[in-house]
């Protein structure tokens, strides 16, 4: 293979990368305003991403409560230069040497972008290419001194002692390090994530060191023992002791995390974590779901029993009473097949679904604690759980008829930003994937400009919902169901325009997920039933804090078939060693209205007792619910009248509040009811 055939083979998926890079880059690092820089108080602030957990940013700096934002550099690493600077004052943190300055430092990288995107565009090699831009980051950098000399002069001076010259690593001496000019491409839009901490920027770039491989993404990244356990301590409340003696009595002590001594002192002196047989605590150890629980049942010695326990099919005998414990209080749910995934990996993301159900665990009002204490929807549904739970009462309902039909867009999830997840995909797929808009037919492009320009303009097109499902179809015609699924869940990580400091696929409403928890802790067997894509809402779903399967997830449907099956009818053809399912390019139902209840009838094959939904599309699945139910039964509606936390319309709102009033539907407002939507961390612009 000749230079330029590899540029092609293996430099376009690194392009693809690195315009991901270049979007997070444009919209993440976009400055605010003076006073959202500023922090009235330190101890408020607090990352969604621990910054903790990325051994990278950890070498460089260190935990400081005192300062702005929680961390330090450290004296003994890279950016020991900075320790004279005063990280706890506000306005020098956030100021022009400050914060400001790393925000312009970052949106510097984009010149580094328009440069590898011209010499590819002009048919340069990756050589040539990664040479150009490894230079013109070394620029950079000195460059980002040119008001500190001090600085400046510490810089070089690193340099030249690392390198034998002030200027960095040359082209030729990354080469030598990595071994290939792929990776010394992707190298030079790494970022030191410790400065990040240091400025309250950690989260805004928190993709980007995913994608440089800095740390795994919290959906996969296993989860140690120390940070589960500290995670647990705190949020169990547990006072923390004034020393850590505690420690002293296991060999391995001394590996304990600075930041998490304290915690696995009190865990030591509380019983809960009593080390190994050899004297050793093994922190910096993975920990598996079911030892994670164990731990956790011995930080929370008493608990209110909301419910029943859950029989999971993988919990060994010696953790049976511990699991029993925290599934009747409603902590543990499992995977909803069953199983508790015992020996599997506790994941960071899992111990932060836990430590938030710990710490909404005080009673079982408690259980839906993002709601307002006046909402009606709130007492209504409280009422029914309790109604439909007494097996001495008259409305009891037995375990195996509880279902619960929830619509996704506008319901769990965000709706309009600006339109659909599923009409955002395919506008993006068509119109801006530099790997596929080029090879969009005119119709998928007519279909997507459609839905540009009601984004813009707000212009409604008969037949654009029919049509939609057809391009979708037709766009990824081709893909297994797995690259299909992997495309959406890069897709979800792409940061919400109209939003700081979510992604696209982190749109779920927080109070509405505190529903599906609530009916699961009540024995309620949860369905999605949507009028968006079924394998794209697997996709929303799959690694997100619904925790539903796929046979609970219904949708619109597009033709499945298999790679050697061609144009041959399904009856025609036997699925062969080899074959994988891909998806065939042909729609077929748009699941909305009365297909809704259609679908409900085929594949759950009986009359639920609850519905949510927000739309007229949900009007049909709301009645069927309600109507001659030999179950008390109830249909709920999201009214979307949050002009300042979301995208609402007054309007839409005020015609689906008519709406309930006319057919006994409960109203839930998201302005009224909701103490939040997407969390603390979430502001729309």
């Amino acid at each position: 293979m000749n230079t330029k055939q590899t540029w092609n083979h293996s430099a376009k998926i690194l392009l693809a990368v690195l315009l991901c890079f270049a979007c997070i880059l444009s919209v993440a690092a976009a400055p605010a305003s003076a006073d959202n820089l500023l922090i009235s108080s330190k101890t408020n602030f607090h990352y969604e991403h621990d910054p903790r957990l990325n051994p990278k940013a950890m070498a460089d700096i260190v935990v400081d409560p005192t300062a702005v934002y929680g961390f330090a550099p450290s004296p003994d690493g890279s950016l020991s230069s900075y320790t004279a600077f005063d990280w706890s004052d506000p306005e020098l943190v956030n100021g022009e040497n400050g914060r400001l300055a790393r925000i312009a430092y970052h949106e510097s990288i984009n010149e580094m972008y328009a440069m590898m995107n011209a010499m590819s565009i002009e048919g340069k090699s990756i050589e040539e290419i990664a040479r150009a831009v490894s230079n013109k980051r070394n620029e950079i950098r000195l460059a980002s001194y040119a008001d500190d000399p001090a600085g400046l002069a510490a810089a070089k001076a690193r340099n030249l002692e690392k390198y034998g010259h002030e200027e960095g690593p040359l082209p030729d001496e990354l080469y030598e390090q990595y071994g290939s000019w792929e990776t010394v491409l992707e190298k030079a839009f790494s970022t030191n994530s410790g400065m990040d901490a240091c400025l309250g920027l950690y989260d805004d770039y928190y993709e980007l060191y995913i994608m440089v491989g800095q740390i795994e993404d919290e959906h996969t990244a296993p989860a140690s023992r120390e940070y589960a356990v500290a995670a647990f301590i705190d949020a169990a409340g547990i006072t923390l002791p004034d020393g850590t003696e505690a420690l002293s009595a296991f060999t391995d002590a001394e590996t304990v995390s600075t930041y998490y001594t304290a915690e696995l002192a009190a865990a030591v002196e509380k019983g809960v974590l009593k080390g190994y047989g050899d004297h050793t605590l093994r922190p910096q150890n993975t920990i598996s779901r079911i030892e994670a629980m164990a731990l956790l049942s011995r930080c929370l010695p008493e608990l209110e029993k909301t419910t029943d326990a859950i029989t999971f099919a993988d919990v060994p005998t010696w953790a049976k009473s511990d699991i029993d414990r925290l599934s009747a209080a409603g902590l543990v749910l499992g995977y909803g097949d069953g199983t508790l995934g015992a020996s599997d990996n506790l994941t960071v993301e899992q111990v932060k679904i836990l430590t938030a159900r710990i710490e909404g665990a005080d009673s079982a009002s408690s259980a839906l604690g993002l709601w307002t204490d006046t909402a009606p929807a709130k007492t209504a549904l409280t009422a029914y759980i309790a109604a439909i739970t007494d097996e001495d009462s008259a409305d009891f309902i037995p375990v195996l008829d509880r279902i619960a039909v929830f619509d996704l867009d506008g319901t769990l999830f965000c709706e309009t930003d600006p339109n659909y997840f599923d009409y955002t995909l395919l506008m993006y797929r068509v119109l801006e994937d530099p790997a596929y808009k080029d090879k969009a037919s005119d119709f998928e492009k007519e279909v997507a400009n459609k839905i540009k320009e009601q984004n813009e303009t707000g212009k409604s097109f008969s037949g654009l919902e029919v049509d939609h499902g057809k391009a979708v179809a037709s766009a990824f015609a081709g893909m297994t169901v797995e690259e299909f699924n992997a495309y959406i869940q890069e897709f979800k990580k792409q940061p919400m325009p109209s939003y700081d400091g979510m992604l696209r696929g982190e749109g779920w409403y927080l109070p509405m997920l505190e529903i599906v928890d609530y009916l699961k802790a009540n024995d309620f067997t949860i369905y999605i039933v949507s009028g968006t894509d079924r394998l794209i809402v697997r996709g929303i779903a799959d690694h997100s804090p619904i925790a539903l399967p796929n046979r609970q997830i219904i949708g619109s449907d597009e033709l499945i078939i298999s790679t050697g099956q061609g144009d041959t009818d399904g009856l025609d053809y036997v699925f062969k060693d080899g074959d994988e399912l891909i998806l065939g390019g042909e729609f077929l139902i748009k699941n909305l209205k009365m297909n809704k209840v259609s679908v409900i009838m085929q594949e759950i094959g009986q009359q639920p007792v609850l519905s949510f939904g927000n739309s007229t599309g949900d009007s049909s699945m709301a009645e069927y619910v309600t109507y001659n139910n030999r179950y008390k039964s109830l249909a709920f509606m999201l009214c979307c009248d949050d002009t300042v936390r979301e995208n609402g319309s007054e309007t839409k709102a005020q015609k689906m509040l008519e709406l309930c009033e006319e057919f006994d539907w409960i109203p839930i407002s998201m302005k009224n009811d909701w103490t939040t939507i997407y969390g603390a961390g979430v502001t729309h612009k």
